[in-house]
């Protein structure tokens, strides 16, 4: 359970860190062509890496952080989804940045690791509950 908890602190730090980074170049490409969607889609991405890195910190002291972990997890893992597709397929003649490309999809894959943890340690929450009524 210790390790889940220590895993969910290690991915949140580096969504924060993803997040930062990709805030950081999407508002430098917002400077330069802003109205373009998929660069508001990446700066929504990279935010809310970030609120989901804040809110994953912020409830590792609690009870039942697994089930709370892979609820916020999911609602950014769909956010991401949806901005990567803005990303990937931009809707206007647009070239493609690489660079956003890449972290948009680290940013899918830290939601990914910190959904499939809060899954596990709300499963190991669910049998160590069983395991107190039965004594």
């Amino acid at each position: 359970m210790s390790a889940n908890l220590s895993k969910i602190k290690y991915v949140a730090i580096a969504a924060i860190a993803l997040g930062a980074m990709g805030l950081f170049l999407a508002v430098l490409s917002l400077t330069q062509t802003p109205l373009l969607a998929a660069r508001w889609a990446f700066a929504v991405g990279s935010a809310s890496s970030i609120v989901l890195g804040i809110h994953c910190l912020t409830m590792l002291g609690g009870v039942a952080v697994g089930q709370r972990v892979r609820d916020a997890a999911s609602i950014s893992l769909l956010v991401s989804l949806f901005c990567s597709f803005v990303v990937v397929v931009p809707p206007q003649k647009a070239p493609r940045l690489p660079l956003h490309l890449l972290l948009i999809m680290l940013v899918m894959t830290a939601a990914l690791v910190l959904y499939s943890t809060g899954r596990d340690t709300a499963a190991l929450e669910r049998i160590g509950s069983r395991k107190k009524k039965a004594k």
